[in-house]
């Protein structure tokens, strides 16, 4: 007879994930639009473009979404801990006090998640390698309780050190999820050069910005729970 997965193990790390996921949907849900709240407003209140100069600065605003969208992924990884902790140890929250939880640990883990984001946005703009290098291993940085910096910016290195190919994996998904959304959008709102739009077509413009937005926010909670999962089983030294 097959023998269960250790607790450690990749296999068991995406389960206890996919559990916090499907049981706390409506908490982290609510929790993503917390921390995607300022991509989310800024798409709800985008006007309609004018003309087609402001289409195409519309269509480069959604792929700035697309680019930067991580960062409050990564914030609501904090808010995905507590909920991950509750469930590894067999009392899980209620809804309700999954919701308190996580949003605590969201503004617990604010000082250290902007420093990781700092650090992230440094190392891209210096090369591109060392950015994504940095966005994952700090990638769990907001559900670490440690106390102080640099703390938890290198408990997290450690730990995604030690299940280092499950966390690019989890990284490179949400990534390519966050780019492909917005490259959707682009292409589904081509403007052939030398094109002009009618009223009625330039107002698809701010709801394609909105969509991507939503399904950015609704990305976010699937990967925030596999991202504390792993840092709650990832072998200790």
């Amino acid at each position: 007879m097959a023998l269960p997965p250790a607790p450690d193990s990749s296999a068991a790390i995406l389960r206890l994930g996919a559990r916090t996921y499907l049981r706390y949907a409506a908490p982290l849900t609510l929790l993503a639009a917390v921390a995607l709240a300022p991509w989310l407003l800024l798409a709800l209140a985008a006007p309609a473009p004018a003309d087609v100069a402001a289409a195409r600065s519309a269509v480069r605003a959604t792929w700035l979404a697309g680019a930067t969208a991580w960062i409050g992924q990564l914030a609501l990884v904090g808010a995905a801990a507590p909920l991950v902790q509750s469930l590894d140890a067999g009392a899980p929250l209620s809804q309700l006090r999954a919701l308190g939880r996580g949003a605590r640990q969201l503004v617990r883990a604010a000082v250290p998640w902007l420093t990781a984001v700092a650090a992230i946005a440094i190392g891209g703009l210096a090369l591109a390698a060392p950015g994504l290098a940095l966005l994952v291993l700090l990638s769990t940085t907001a559900a670490s309780t440690e106390r102080g910096l640099p703390g938890p910016l290198a408990e997290s290195a450690a730990l995604v050190r030690r299940k280092l190919p499950l966390a690019a994996g989890v990284v490179a998904a949400a990534i390519a999820v966050d780019l492909g959304a917005a490259l959707l959008a682009q292409e589904l709102l081509r403007i052939p050069p030398g094109a002009k739009l009618r009223p009625d077509q330039l107002a698809l413009f701010p709801v394609a910005t909105q969509a991507v937005v939503i399904a950015l926010a609704a990305i976010a909670p699937p990967i925030a729970a596999l991202l504390a999962a792993l840092h709650a089983r990832a072998p200790r030294a």
